[in-house]
């Protein structure tokens, strides 16, 4: 059984009714993504997903701000959160993934990448390199591997356009090591067994020629995005149906109608939070049919049935009301002191509630 807190609060309810929409995002990811991580790790020869003990796991945020993609790493696990979009972040998840298994190869080898520090040093002078690349030797070298994997798995035409833009942002040994990777594929090792030659391969001659004559772009490329259409609104139970509904018929003072569709909502639905609303409006029924007892009695029943704030501060004011129309005048002081004590108390109950402490409630004014 559920906690009674997540009964009250209609947990079960409100995840029922939004899975839907999760279940969409995340069958629009898996087929894409598994396809995407299926052809980085066929590229790098890699049979399993890493190394053993390690994790990789997107989540999926729907109330998250659109077109955005969060990764973390702790230790050996990785994680995505990706947000809605109108396109599938496919690029940046793969980008992830490709952290998450060559992260371990440059630090790995690092002595091996000593040979080619001397390269960082030009990176030093690129406006548009981040600065956490500036003072990481190995964290640089790993982008720039990790850039140029993605050259060789992007199509024939895109390679060099992408070695050359991550070379002008200051990614300075992904040229050659996408060169280096030419070679690789020509040969039978895992790039984890084949990196220490990939390293050995630069031919730091030619990386210098090249280097010299860099220019540097002073801003990195951003990507563009298309605006997300917002989320469907979720579909309303039909003891909410109910319940808009009966508030209508209560605003047009229809209150027999009213009355029993506010009675149907007590029927239609287990959750406490709408019994208090389906109470609340029962209550005022009573009051504008001039029976007070049975309102007071009603009002009572809502602050039973967990009411959210608003309700709760509306109650509340209700009964100081018909306290000081009965001129129990202590009672309706008390309940309009209760509404000032809720923190998220409707404004206007609030405003109604300090009225009714400078004086007593008179049914006209």
């Amino acid at each position: 059984m559920l906690p009674r807190f997540y009964r009250e609060a209609g947990i079960e309810d409100l995840w029922n009714r939004s899975r839907p929409a999760y279940d969409q995002v995340i069958d629009a990811y898996h087929g894409p993504v598994s396809r995407a991580l299926l052809e980085a790790n066929g590229y790098l020869r890699n049979p399993t997903s890493g190394y053993l003990g390690r994790r990789f796991q997107i989540y999926v945020d729907l109330l998250g701000a659109p077109n955005q993609i969060q990764t973390r790493s702790y230790k050996d696990d990785y994680y995505v959160v990706v947000t809605p979009s109108a396109d599938l972040q496919l690029d940046e998840i793969r980008h992830a993934y490709l952290h998450y298994v060559l992260d371990p190869l440059a630090l790995k080898f690092s002595k091996q990448l000593e040979r080619i520090r001397g390269m960082a040093d030009y990176a030093q002078g690129a406006p548009a390199l981040p600065d956490a690349y500036r003072s990481d030797f190995v964290l640089l070298s790993t982008e720039c591997l990790i850039k140029a994997v993605e050259s060789r798995l992007a199509g024939t035409g895109e390679r060099q356009f992408l070695v050359d833009r991550a070379f002008r942002e200051g990614f300075v040994m992904t040229p050659a090591f996408a060169e280096g990777l030419m070679a690789y594929e020509k040969q039978p090792m895992a790039l984890r067994l084949y990196f220490p030659d990939l390293t050995a391969s630069v031919d730091l001659k030619r990386e210098e020629k090249r280097l010299e004559a860099a220019e540097f772009t002073k801003e990195a490329a951003v990507k563009k995005v298309r605006r997300a259409d917002p989320p469907p609104e979720p579909e309303l139970t039909p003891a909410e149906k109910t319940l808009s509904e009966a508030d209508d018929l209560y605003r047009k003072r229809d209150l027999e109608p009213a009355r029993q569709a506010f009675l149907k909502v007590l029927q239609q639905t287990t959750l406490t939070s709408m019994h208090a609303k389906a109470y609340y409006g029962l209550a005022r029924v009573a009051a504008l049919e001039k029976d007070p007892e049975l309102a007071e009695r009603l009002f009572e029943k809502v602050l039973e049935s967990s009411p959210d704030d608003e309700t709760k501060s509306w109650t509340y004011v209700y009964l100081g009301r018909l306290a000081d129309a009965s001129e129990r005048r202590d009672d309706a002081v008390n309940n309009y002191r209760n509404v000032l004590s809720i923190e998220r108390a409707a404004p206007a109950a609030r405003a109604a509630a300090e009225k009714g402490l400078q004086q007593a409630f008179e049914k006209g004014k």
